[in-house]
């Protein structure tokens, strides 16, 4: 029998940094993991599962935003924005969750949550590397460097 997946990797998805691209594997792994394990688990066990998962999310999007900065990405302040507002809801979710009777996680979060994964490497990160690819091949001269 097939497990159902949420998300899934795949090549089209690569933002050409090797570290980011390691990264954003491995939240889709453990969103998965959150997906195919929620029912039937403690209480502990899917709080501490979901707390892993924002906490990666901060870092990753640390990380991400660290690359931006360094190749001086012109919409980095609104990509930063955007992954602000996505860990506030993550936040905001996992301390409801917190604060429910029962420690569930629904499908429908699940679901929002790869949703947004999927859009936001596809679009917003796949902005970023194709500024970056640009950058990369484009003259010296371009990013501001002064002939020697």
């Amino acid at each position: 029998m097939r497990t159902k997946t949420l998300i899934r990797w795949s090549d089209n998805m690569s933002v050409f940094v090797e570290e980011l691209d390691a990264e954003h594997k491995l939240i889709i792994a453990e969103i998965g993991e959150l997906y195919s394990s929620r029912k039937g688990q403690p209480h502990n066990t899917l709080q501490k599962r979901l707390s892993f998962l924002v906490n990666h999310f901060i870092s990753h999007f640390a990380h991400e935003e660290s690359y931006m900065e360094k190749d001086q990405y012109p919409n980095l302040g609104a990509h930063k924005e955007i992954h602000h507002v996505f860990v506030n809801d993550m936040t905001a979710l996992l301390q409801s969750l917190n604060n429910a009777e029962r420690f569930e996680i629904s499908d429908e979060s699940l679901n929002m949550i790869a949703r947004w994964l999927d859009n936001h490497i596809l679009t917003e990160d796949k902005d970023y590397a194709l500024y970056a690819a640009r950058r990369a091949l484009s003259p010296a001269e371009d990013r501001g460097a002064r002939p020697a």
